[in-house]
């Protein structure tokens, strides 16, 4: 094959339709021995065919060829090897990013689909898993962003993490009503065993409220990501915790409800969530409380989650000592952040990706700023700190932070130390204030310091 024709094929753009192939558009392939699928495949007249037919027998090296070989030959839309035998796995990855295939047909006999087997199959609309199939890998079809539907056969025991995560276009799921594990109903796959709701999946385009059902106990991993018409979401009594990224990118969701058995909350829950403003919180629940839609460790003493719609000025309940990782993170109508007089840690990402941040004043008593606690806060030109001890960071606490233009107000005498410790030496312009030394020195001065400066944030803003 040349040089240029090889080209061609690279080049070409346009993409036939899969419904109808006559024998002219398929390229069929019959492999008698494992491991000669190469061997084969390059002996034929490949000409530009759309769709793909193996049959014979296969093994592991056939499958990790057959996918490299469809990414570069696009004009394979369909692919049908049910013909063959021999496969017992689709290997994690074998057919990921395979962005111009339409429709796969597996053989009989495959027991598992692995980990980001089809990942980034951005065409696949149509694919059937076989009976045999026991076990489907973490993120097997995410973002297969053009999936209509799928089936769970009665075999199958485990759905890995994100399986379905990124596929936007799904609404339609049949688990075999022989399987004891899966079922599917008020458009929720659901783990029976686990009592997990692994995907919400809606029949339409949701609007509106949507109440999870009665014996859910966890909601999953990316169990609700992409669901953009959903606004409110009221999560039944009985649940007790959300997975990372559950909303991930409803782009629409303003307010989440949460029962009295809630006790747990991943801090990426919301990623992407920018109209999301409220969590409102039973008032019987045992571990944490609202705080004007913000949450809350039930003691006040953590701030857990800010909504990222949150706007300035932003007002702390004064009892926090901690700011839980993430809490912040992606709240980008914040301009000026007041922290509580009695605040001791700042965790990791805790205000990552506050890109509007121009200001944060911080206490005497913060004694830790983790990791990326102000990563990519790209406005960010003022910093005070009221402690003559610079408080311990963790990794690139100010990463992607213009320290070089940021300034960094600190008390009377406690220059040098800030200029040698982590954290604090990237800044250039590093000013003592005998304000800050006073306010640190005597707290009412600076309660009624920053009582003037909120009042006039509240008028102003």
């Amino acid at each position: 094959m040349t040089k240029n024709f090889y080209l061609h094929i690279l080049n070409r753009t346009d993409k036939t339709s899969i419904m109808d192939t006559s024998k002219n558009d398929i390229l069929s392939i019959h492999v008698n021995t494992p491991g000669r699928l190469q061997q084969k495949i390059q002996s034929e007249n490949y000409c530009n065919q759309t769709c793909l037919e193996i049959k014979g027998e296969l093994n592991d090296e056939d499958v990790v060829y057959l996918g490299k070989w469809l990414k570069i030959h696009e004009s394979i839309s369909k692919m049908d090897f049910q013909a063959t035998s021999g496969l017992l796995t689709i290997d994690h990855n074998a057919f990921g990013q395979c962005r111009c295939l339409k429709e796969i047909i597996l053989p009989n006999g495959i027991r598992s689909i692995g980990d980001r087997a089809f990942e980034q199959c951005t065409s696949l609309e149509s694919i059937k898993l076989p009976d045999t199939v026991e076990s489907v890998g973490d993120r097997a079809f995410a973002g297969c962003e053009k999936l209509a539907s799928i089936n769970i056969p009665g075999q199958t025991s485990y759905i890995g993490v994100g399986t379905f995560y990124g596929c936007y276009m799904l609404r339609k799921v049949e688990v075999d009503k022989n399987n004891d594990r899966y079922d599917f109903f008020g458009d929720i796959l659901f783990d029976k065993l686990d009592k997990t709701l692994l995907k919400y999946i809606p029949s339409k385009q949701v609007e509106g409220e949507f109440t999870t059902p009665q014996g859910v106990v966890h909601i999953g991993n990316y169990a609700f990501d992409g669901c953009n018409g959903l606004q409110c979401v009221n999560v039944n009594d009985g649940c007790t915790d959300l997975g990372e990224r559950s909303f991930t990118k409803c782009l629409e969701l303003k307010k989440i409800k949460l029962p009295s058995s809630f006790n747990h909350l991943s801090y990426n829950a919301f990623d992407g969530c920018e109209a999301f403003e409220t969590i409102e919180v039973s008032e019987d629940n045992k571990t944490y409380t609202s705080v004007d839609g913000v949450l809350y460790s039930k003691d006040h003493l953590n701030l857990e989650l800010c909504p990222k719609a949150k706007k300035s000025p932003f007002f702390f309940d004064e009892r926090t000592i901690r700011i839980n990782e993430g809490a912040f993170a992606g709240c980008q109508n914040i301009h000026s952040i007041f922290l509580p007089q009695h605040l001791a840690s700042i965790q990791s990402k805790a205000f990552d990706g506050c890109s509007s941040l121009t200001f944060v004043s911080i206490p005497s008593e913060t004694k830790e700023i983790g990791s990326f606690a102000f990563a990519n806060c790209s406005s960010l030109k003022n910093i005070w700190i009221y402690s003559s001890v610079p408080p311990k960071c963790g990794v690139s606490p100010f990463a992607a932070v213009k320290t070089s233009d940021c300034i960094l107000k600190v008390p009377i005498d406690s220059e040098i130390d800030y200029r040698k410790e982590y954290g604090w030496n990237g800044f250039k312009i590093i000013n003592e204030s005998l304000n800050l030394t006073l306010c640190s020195n005597f707290s009412q001065l600076r309660a009624l310091t920053l009582a003037f400066k909120k009042a006039k944030l509240r008028i102003f803003g």
